[in-house]
């Protein structure tokens, strides 16, 4: 215990312990354990050295003098160059060393950051708990109230922070005490208009005409941008008509992971972010549908359907609002935190587990083959293979081997529960290869439809993925052998921007495809 306290303990000479006659070692004072003593002591005597004072090692008082001397001359300390000394003694204990120099100059000093009066911006988030993420002018948030007066709704925020909604900033259709169907207790989405920092008070407008427009207040434009008019043609005013039947509605939801962004938007958004992050966005198919983008790799994003139940279809607000239940597949999720934690969380942990797999290779399709027949010609005797990502169907990877000439492809999906191959569930990368390496002469069990069926539904996301094209099946080792191709099973969907080969709640179609014929030993 007292090696590990002694550290911290202070013993220095004053009051009973400077007249009793116990010697205390000026080492006590510092913060310098007691195993390094013997190196602080041999620095003190060495800068004494250098200052053209000699310090016999044997001698316990010549050692304290040391001591002494390169606390009071602290210019000796500090021309002490310690990675250079660190050498000089060969011992690398260059922290240690720094630590003594410190604890020579001034010992047990508080080296944090003086104390500074907070401003009033950083004494308004201190004292309400919110952030600048949370509360600023434009933003829509959810508070709840608390009581209802003549011209104002008093609510507030989890935190505890005070909003007020004035009686002409409630509806477009004016403020009517008798008619509200309001109580105390409901939630009460509305857009901050301004905060009374002084105050602690949030104004917020519920009225649907300023709750449509965009949710953030654009205050750094250019300001000496300038638009131009753009004279549109018939053409470009059709196409921009189209475009606008298509746009989607900005949904009333607060979530951290929930950005009003279409598809594009979203894949910029995540575009030069790390493989695993995503973002919950409003779904092209209406108010009762989110979409959840998740980027797998660079340039490949995966869009998984989320459908909402429980609204007031009546109701535009309920509408735009968050459902009640949220579904994906077979499975049903309270909120969004839980979709989140019981599904994009697992299924993120397995994505970066395949990702960082030794197995695993990056590039198109045809670039993987090309390492793997590089792969087989330095070990012709193993099966070489490695895993992929697919590029056409997003959400899968390929697992790519040879056993004697040809590239043969099978699917992996990706699912939160963990890996689908051969229409088995595999909860991590080294068993699915167990049962494949144990199961490789065994035919594949019948997939169902023909993945060319499954890839005719799909776009196409890149033309050069090589020549296995939308297909991706196996091929066997001799010339006339035939494609077989596969799928997954059919379930849960993407998104129609970029579906992929089915699965029930998962991202991708744990497929099988023909397997060609020959055998070799060993494994790559």
């Amino acid at each position: 215990v007292f090696m590990n306290a002694s550290g911290f303990l202070r013993v220095r000479r004053s009051g009973a312990a400077a007249a009793s006659a116990q010697i205390i070692d000026l080492l006590e004072d510092t913060r310098i354990h007691p195993e390094s003593y013997a190196l602080a002591k041999n620095l003190a005597k060495d800068v004494c050295a250098a200052d053209g004072l000699e310090a016999n090692e044997m001698d316990d008082d010549e050692q304290e003098m040391a001591i002494e001397h390169v606390r009071e001359k602290q210019d000796q300390l500090d021309r002490l160059d310690i990675d250079e000394y660190s050498r000089s003694i060969g011992d690398d204990k260059r922290e240690t060393l720094l630590d003594i120099k410190l604890e020579l100059k001034c010992g047990f000093k508080d080296r944090r950051t003086p104390y500074a009066e907070p401003s009033p911006d950083e004494e308004f988030w201190l004292l309400s708990g919110e952030t600048e993420d949370n509360i600023s002018d434009g933003r829509i948030v959810q508070v709840t109230v608390r009581h209802i007066q003549d011209n104002r709704i008093i609510c507030t925020f989890d935190s505890g922070l005070k909003a007020i909604v004035m009686g002409d900033n409630y509806s477009d259709d004016g403020f009517d005490l008798e008619s509200l169907q309001l109580h105390e207790g409901d939630v009460l989405t509305g857009k901050i208009k301004n905060v009374n920092k002084n105050r602690f008070i949030v104004y917020l407008t519920c009225k649907q005409s300023e709750m449509s427009r965009w949710p953030f207040s654009r205050s750094n434009h250019d300001p000496y941008y300038r638009a131009q008019k753009v004279v549109l043609t018939q053409d470009d005013k059709a196409r921009k008509q189209k475009e606008a039947k298509k746009h989607f509605k900005p949904r009333m939801i607060v979530h951290p992971h929930f950005q009003n962004l279409t598809a594009e938007e979203a894949m910029q958004f995540l575009g030069d972010k790390e493989p695993g992050e995503k973002v919950i966005r409003p779904s092209s198919r209406g108010p009762s549908f989110l979409t959840l983008t998740l980027k797998i790799f660079d340039g490949v994003f995966a869009h998984k359907e989320i459908t909402e139940s429980g609204k007031d279809h009546k109701d535009i607000t309920s509408l735009l609002r968050l459902g009640k239940t949220l579904t994906i597949g077979d499975e049903t999720f309270e909120d969004l935190d839980e979709v989140i934690d019981r599904y994009v969380d697992p299924l993120v942990g397995h994505l970066k587990s395949m990702l960082s797999y030794r197995k695993f290779r990056k590039g198109l399709k045809g670039e993987v083959d090309d390492m793997l027949r590089a792969e087989k010609s330095e070990n012709p005797m193993r099966i070489v293979y490695c895993f992929g990502i697919s590029h056409e169907h997003p959400g899968t990877f390929i697992l790519s081997y040879i056993r004697s000439t040809n590239p043969h492809h099978e699917y992996v999906g990706l699912y939160p529960k963990g890996f689908r191959f051969r229409k088995k569930d595999f909860d991590s990368i080294d068993r699915l290869v167990s049962y494949f390496q144990k199961h490789i002469d065994k035919p594949p069990p019948d997939a169902g439809p023909s993945m060319r069926n499954v890839a005719a539904m799909v776009p196409m996301k890149n033309s050069a993925w090589g020549s296995g094209g939308a297909n991706d099946g196996r091929r066997g080792d001799g010339d006339n052998d035939r494609d077989r191709h596969f799928s997954g099973r059919s379930g849960g969907r993407f998104d129609s921007r970029n579906r992929s080969g089915g699965g029930d709640a998962g991202w991708g179609g744990g497929g099988d495809s023909n397997r060609g014929g020959g055998g070799d030993n060993g494994w790559g």
